[in-house]
């Protein structure tokens, strides 16, 4: 099993609450805006807020059938 951490930055056109909510369904959208990469992606466990256990269903277009995800923390969104 591996663990990864992930911190990205991203400058955006669209409002701080606009670019949160598309963070906040990702589960949802990315499986319909790119289903080469993601089957489905369904709730084992949770509400969506920290300790929720996802797993992920990956498409073709990916070397590895699935993988779970654990959110450890809410979505930080700082104005700049």
């Amino acid at each position: 099993m591996t663990t990864a951490s992930i911190e990205v930055e991203v400058a955006s056109p669209h409002s701080a609450e606009t670019v949160f909510k598309v963070f906040s369904n990702f589960h949802i959208i990315a499986p319909k805006v790119n289903p080469q990469a993601f089957k489905s992606i369904e709730t084992l466990e949770g509400d969506g807020s920290v300790g929720t256990i996802r797993l992920l269903t990956f498409g073709d277009g990916v070397p590895f059938t699935s993988g779970k995800y654990r959110q450890d923390a809410h979505y930080t969104i700082q104005r700049m």
